[in-house]
């Protein structure tokens, strides 16, 4: 197998640009023997100046978005960031592997035509997910008014690095109570660093996006 085409990363929040970074070469150790690493462009931002306009203030992002991806020398890129996907897609960023797309490709695949939305508040509650999901012939539901505002809490507090033990058990068992009535779609870059990836009926939009990286 060849080795994958050097790739763009956009360096956002430190978790999970090492999330995403630690990912990419455990798939590349898995195709390839030895230590390598993904080979790829990391051009780091601001991200607190990016994270102050998220998730929806589009002008503002885009111009301080536009000096990063200039940086940007490379045939496809990857941007650690769900929501901002939704800004990314306003300027018409063509170089995208997009998580949303590819995992709506995978949702094809398996036949799937409904599945429940998990990710921050504003994902679940914004048309943008749901409205890409539906047109593409798949049904979505949400979880429970509390239950959103809990995972809410949850993503803050794996941002800050301050989740327990407690929070991860949570979590895990509300995704296990929900994949027994649908797939799930976890569309959320924090709530993927816990989310349990043995358990099917999962598709975790962050790790569907650096799979498809590889194989382009």
């Amino acid at each position: 197998m060849t080795p994958p085409s050097s790739l763009g990363l956009l360096g956002l929040g430190a978790r999970t640009t090492s999330f995403y970074l630690t990912y990419l070469n455990k798939i590349y150790t898995e195709n390839f023997n030895g230590d390598g690493t993904f080979p790829l462009t990391l051009v780091n931002t601001n991200f607190d100046q990016i994270n102050r306009y998220l998730p929806a203030q589009f002008d503002k992002l885009a111009l301080v978005l536009k000096p990063y991806l200039s940086q940007v020398n490379c045939a496809r890129l990857i941007v650690p960031n769900i929501t901002l996907h939704e800004t990314l897609d306003v300027m018409r960023t063509s170089n995208l592997i997009h998580p949303v797309y590819e995992t709506i490709r995978f949702l094809q695949q398996d036949n799937c035509s409904k599945v429940i939305l998990l990710g921050s508040q504003y994902s679940m509650k914004a048309p943008y997910l749901s409205d890409m999901l539906k047109v593409n012939g798949i049904d979505v539901m949400k979880p429970l008014e509390d239950e959103q505002i809990q995972l809410d809490i949850w993503r803050k507090r794996i941002y800050a690095y301050q989740e327990t033990t407690s929070d991860v058990l949570a979590y895990q068992g509300l995704i296990r109570s929900y994949s027994l009535i649908a797939p799930i779609v976890v569309a959320c870059t924090e709530l993927s660093l816990i989310t349990p990836q043995t358990q099917s009926n999962i598709y975790d939009m962050t790790r569907i996006q650096m799979r498809a990286a590889f194989k382009s």
